[in-house]
């Protein structure tokens, strides 16, 4: 069975602090963190202006701020001018080590896997932290336990090799 990564459908489904939003505001963080998946949500949910790599736009933007709400997503608050970072709410999307087990555990549970919790925690510290990169190393570890160890066994032994040969 292959593993299949889906994005969460709705804010209900979606693993990390959601911010109130009540004026614009800016989702900031490394790549792989959940930055354009909380703003298409909350696009989605409330109907707001979202826009992705929004350092990318910046002229533009000023003049949609003066009516609807703007969700932006950058990876860098120094990308933006000063004058349009100012008129934002700045809300940094970095996911918890908490929230990042929950979120393979998730995935987990659609799989016939046997492992240990610690072997989650593992993967999250591995990955520094980073959803995207949690999510590439457990794909990973799951397909070399599947189709090179032939088991649906996932041991400490299995992820620190797999760990070691991957470029994280």
């Amino acid at each position: 069975m292959k593993l299949q990564f889906s994005k969460p459908q709705s804010l209900e489904e979606y693993v990390g602090q959601i911010p109130n939003i009540k004026s614009h505001t800016l989702l900031y963080g490394e790549m792989g963190v959940g930055k354009s998946t909380l703003g298409e949500l909350l696009r989605d949910t409330y109907g707001y202006i979202f826009i992705d790599e929004i350092h990318r736009y910046q002229e533009s933007i000023l003049t949609l701020m003066n009516h609807d709400v703007v969700i932006g997503a950058t990876k860098d608050l120094n990308l933006l001018c000063d004058d349009l970072r100012s008129k934002f709410v700045c809300h940094e999307v970095k996911p918890s080590e908490q929230e990042l087990e929950t979120i393979l555990l998730t995935y987990l549970g659609k799989e016939d896997y046997i492992f240990d919790r610690s072997i989650i925690t593992k993967i999250v510290r591995a990955s520094r932290l980073n959803t995207r990169r949690s999510l590439r190393l457990f794909k990973r570890i799951q397909q070399y336990s599947k189709y090179v160890r032939d088991t649906n066994i996932i041991s400490h032994n299995i992820v620190d090799y797999v760990i070691e040969k991957t470029d994280l």
